[in-house]
């Protein structure tokens, strides 16, 4: 087995890209299939779905990162603070 690709290596990297980026795909295809089962043109919605949702699904993983990171360091701090007990005397 060899090493894993470069794409696969950078994705595994940055997981709120990943995780933004699937997101990003699933709002586009179930609202593009929404909006073409609405009557609109296949084309016409592509072109407004995939920047919108795209950008929309990074923006998406990358809040999440954010407040995952915000979160661990309140826990962190939380953790920090819980020990008040006194060394023993010697």
């Amino acid at each position: 087995m060899g090493r894993p690709s470069t794409f696969a290596r950078f994705f595994q990297a940055h997981p709120a890209l990943t995780n933004g980026l699937l997101w990003g795909l699933v709002m586009i295809t179930v609202m593009t299939a929404y909006r073409v089962f609405q009557g609109e043109p296949l084309v016409r919605t592509l072109m407004i779905n995939i920047p919108f949702y795209g950008l929309g699904g990074l923006a998406f993983g990358f809040a999440v990162k954010w407040g995952s990171h915000k979160r661990a360091g309140k826990h962190a701090e939380a953790v920090s603070d819980t020990d008040k007990t006194q060394p023993p005397a010697a």
